[in-house]
């Protein structure tokens, strides 16, 4: 997992605080995707088809970031989204191109929308290291610990 580029140096005013409530790994159990699970105000998941996009509106998602490249989709998501009246972030990035920049974009968006958010790749692997990111920098949690509950929503 692509941790060391975001866990070397976290800010010291992003910490969370000590004690910093763990949310629970639950099963997203909306139509549309492979894989969905849901962590407080965030799902986590695969591609979702336009049911997807149309369920987690419906659930209350506000906003839609998109890790996958362009040459990876295989319709016009972006249009799909806004046309559902959500907000939509790309922030596209492999294993091998995942870099400060692109988490640091992570977090500050996550940082400013306080709604309901889905995030979302492909299979939903590079999602879950953006989110061991959020875990440790925003949580709390060690590198362990969030590599761990990353391995579990994957499973």
């Amino acid at each position: 997992m692509a941790l060391s580029v975001a866990c070397s140096s976290p800010a010291e005013d992003s910490a969370a605080p000590p004690g910093a409530a763990v949310l629970p790994i639950q099963p997203g159990q909306l139509g549309g995707f492979d894989h969905l699970v849901a962590i407080g105000r965030v799902w986590l998941g695969s591609q979702p088809t336009a049911e997807g996009l149309v369920n987690v509106r419906d659930a209350g998602a506000t906003l839609v970031i998109n890790a996958r490249p362009s040459e990876e989709m295989s319709f016009p998501e972006e249009s799909v989204v806004r046309g559902l009246g959500m907000e939509y972030r790309s922030l596209p990035f492999t294993a091998k191109t995942l870099d400060a920049r692109t988490i640091d974009n992570f977090l500050d968006v996550m940082r400013e929308h306080e709604g309901r958010v889905l995030l979302h790749c492909s299979s939903g692997n590079r999602v879950a290291a953006l989110w061991a990111v959020w875990e440790i920098r925003e949580g709390g949690l060690s590198v362990d610990e969030a590599i761990a509950r990353a391995r579990k929503y994957l499973s």
